[in-house]
């Protein structure tokens, strides 16, 4: 990693959690329904998904509901990231030009509010699960290691 400024990216943490929450607190601001849209986007996208496959094209059974909802969460998550962070230079041209930071730092703040997101949306998972009737099993104990492989 090119280091010009002696400095290792830990001491970046901070500049990278601060932007973020900085980015976030911008999102909510300047979004018409603010912190609503973080919970009204992905309910609709999984309604959508479920009129068109279950409605539409006759794929019903018992667990299909859950199966489709637990799907699109990991790849909404997986394709918002991919997306934010390839675009990080575009967004951050003018902070490049004028100072020195590792490019990395761009690319992990997207990463972390794609993260914040994602653990509110897997919190609304977790309750439309256990109302349908999931109970939590031996295999929820992979969700750690699911977010970090996704994470990463």
């Amino acid at each position: 990693m090119n280091n010009r400024s002696g400095m290792a990216l830990s001491n970046y943490l901070e500049l990278i959690w601060y932007r973020s929450i900085a980015e976030l607190k911008a999102e909510v601001a300047r979004a018409y329904l603010g912190f609503i849209w973080w919970f009204l986007e992905p309910v609709l996208l999984m309604a959508v998904f479920y009129f068109i496959f279950a409605t539409g094209l006759r794929g019903r059974g018992a667990e299909y509901a859950p199966f489709l909802r637990c799907g699109l969460v990991a790849f909404k998550w997986c394709t918002s990231s991919v997306n934010r962070a390839s675009q990080w230079e575009r967004g951050n041209l003018g902070i490049i030009q004028q100072v020195y930071v590792p490019k990395i730092v761009f690319m992990l703040t997207g990463l972390l509010n794609n993260f914040f997101k994602f653990i509110i949306i897997l919190f609304m998972l977790g309750l439309f699960l256990s109302v349908y009737g999931n109970t939590p099993s031996i295999f929820w104990v992979a969700i750690p290691v699911l977010l970090i492989s996704e994470f990463l």
